[in-house]
C-alpha cells in the first residue's frame, strides 16, 4: 500500500527538469542581456533582477519541492526490490 501513495511521485522528477528548464529560458528570453553562455542562470533570481522573486519562488524552491517528492517517491517504489548486504 505504501508503495502505491508515492509511486506517482516518481514522474516529479521529469516535470522538475522540464519546469526549471522552461523556466530558464523564458526568463533569460525576457531580459535582452542575458545569455546562457556566460551568465550563471543564479543571476536570474539575484537581487536586483527583474524576475527575481519569479525566478527564486517557482525555479528554485518550486523545482527543489518537485525534486523532493521525487526522492520520496523513488525510494518508497524502490526500497522493497533493493537487497541490502550486510557485514558479518
Amino acid at each position: 500500500m505504501r508503495n502505491e501513495n508515492h509511486q506517482h511521485w516518481i514522474s516529479a522528477g521529469l516535470i522538475a527538469f522540464v519546469w526549471f528548464s522552461l523556466l530558464v529560458i523564458c526568463l533569460a528570453a525576457l531580459r535582452p542581456e542575458y545569455q546562457h553562455a556566460y551568465k550563471a542562470i543564479n543571476e536570474l533570481g539575484a537581487i536586483g533582477a527583474p524576475y527575481m522573486l519569479v525566478m527564486n519562488t517557482f525555479g528554485f524552491i518550486g523545482t527543489g519541492l518537485l525534486m523532493a517528492m521525487f526522492a520520496v517517491g523513488y525510494r518508497s517504489t524502490s526500497v522493497n526490490r533493493l537487497q541490502v548486504i550486510k557485514p558479518c
